[in-house]
């Protein structure tokens, strides 16, 4: 079998699919090192196709700008575990819930294909997938971003004011319903909205935004984590299943969901009796 000597072994970005997990489980098994050669040999060569499509995929896609990149390097290098113990954060706040390069870069091709103006990011952590929207609006475009947690707002403020984009996002700390009754009441209509936090609301969440018109017309939900590392088509009652389930009963909307990290569903309202979108 052929050594596969391009891209570094070790993928850049967390894994998500069930198989390459499957894979690297299967290496760390206690009897691993008594399994025939050629088994061992197969399972490493296939882990270093996954990994080494992984790395030429992020290679490949346009660089992010400087603040962007020091989101990712600022994410990646905290100890969210010592925060969370410390009082700074009320939960636990894994480094692996960054948008990141490839999934962050999409989302600015999707809002500029929108060509929108104003854009909800219900899950704001450090800020990646905020920012990364931004770039794509107008200079008199508006992300709202949503969080719970203070830390986290106080720290993206900072973050957001050093790049020349940073006055279009506006931080809504608090609860994502309350945020979005807000809206409602205040006539907002959103042209793309980035659905990444409370999985257990996502169909609350979807429910609102249709029939309080706060998602325009023509508007995109793109929600994340769909696929979530293959439970949703593995083991189909958890919440983000459900949620996909719905989706695909509801008349009023077309989907298609992508396989872009850790599975993105991208929703628009049914148009005509045609079902153009």
């Amino acid at each position: 079998m052929s050594e596969i000597t391009f891209p570094p072994a070790e993928p850049k970005n967390n894994n998500y699919q069930p198989y390459y997990r499957r894979l690297v489980a299967l290496k760390n098994h206690g009897n691993y090192k008594d399994w025939p050669q050629e088994v061992k040999d197969g399972i490493d060569h296939v882990i270093k196709l996954i990994d080494a499509r992984e790395n030429y995929v992020e290679d490949v896609c346009s660089k992010p700008g400087k603040v962007l990149a020091e989101i990712s390097e600022f994410t990646e290098t905290t100890d969210w575990a010592e925060l969370h113990k410390s009082g700074k954060t009320t939960c636990l706040l894994p480094s692996s819930m960054l948008t990141g390069h490839v999934e962050g870069l999409f989302l600015k091709f999707l809002v500029s294909m929108q060509q929108a103006k104003y854009v909800l990011d219900i899950g704001m952590f450090t800020g990646y997938s905020a920012l990364s929207m931004a770039e794509a609006l107008p200079a008199d475009g508006k992300v709202f971003t949503c969080d719970r947690e203070q830390y986290l707002a106080d720290l993206n403020r900072k973050v957001f004011d050093s790049s020349p984009h940073g006055k279009k996002i506006e931080i809504r700390l608090g609860d994502v319903g309350d945020t979005l009754k807000a809206l409602a009441k205040d006539g907002v209509q959103i042209d793309f909205v980035f659905l990444d936090a409370g999985a257990e609301k996502y169909g609350e969440y979807f429910d609102f935004l249709l029939d309080k018109n706060i998602l325009a017309p023509r508007g995109t939900i793109a929600v994340d984590n769909t696929l979530w590392f293959g439970r949703s088509y593995l083991e189909h009652e958890n919440h983000r299943a459900k949620f996909n389930k719905k989706i695909t009963e509801d008349r009023r909307v077309q989907q298609v969901l992508l396989p872009v990290r850790d599975g993105i569903m991208l929703i628009r309202r049914t148009g005509d009796v045609d079902g153009q979108v």
